[in-house]
């Protein structure tokens, strides 16, 4: 998917998908993969998994989003939902152990030297545990 165009620019055509299904609601989103689905089931699960942002793991459902929750160190998700809406940071602290949602919101609230990227680096390492686990879910 990658080639040279004639001005010598580099075009990555997997990235700039990944790129506009990130900027796209959930249902574009899903929409647009299984048309991708039809032809290349094997590019739809890469650029599905690819695309997968850190937001769009509030969209699970609960059953599918607690295991994920859970296996995160309560101060790494206390910090990675720190810039997240109140509506988001709630359900998050509903589904989790009531002692783990306390530290959790202990540490959305603590003073960090370098909050954004603290806070990234809380959402990548979210991120990890997720798309491990879903894909034990998945299989």
């Amino acid at each position: 998917m990658s080639t040279t165009s004639e001005n010598g620019i580099f075009i990555n055509g997997k990235a700039q998908i990944i790129e506009m299904l990130q900027l796209m609601t959930a249902k574009e989103k899903e929409r647009i993969i299984k048309h991708i689905r039809l032809k290349n089931p094997n590019l739809a699960n890469e650029l599905e998994e690819k695309s997968f942002s850190f937001k769009d793991l509030f969209n699970l459902r609960n059953e599918t989003l607690k295991p994920i929750l859970e296996a995160v160190n309560p101060a790494i998700l206390g910090i990675s939902l720190r810039n997240l809406s109140s509506e988001i940071q709630r359900k998050v602290l509903s589904i989790i152990s009531r002692s783990s949602a306390e530290d959790s919101f202990t540490w959305m609230t603590k003073k960090l030297n370098d909050e954004s990227r603290d806070i990234q680096r809380a959402q990548e390492k979210v991120m990890g545990n997720a798309l491990v686990i879903l894909k034990r879910i998945r299989s």
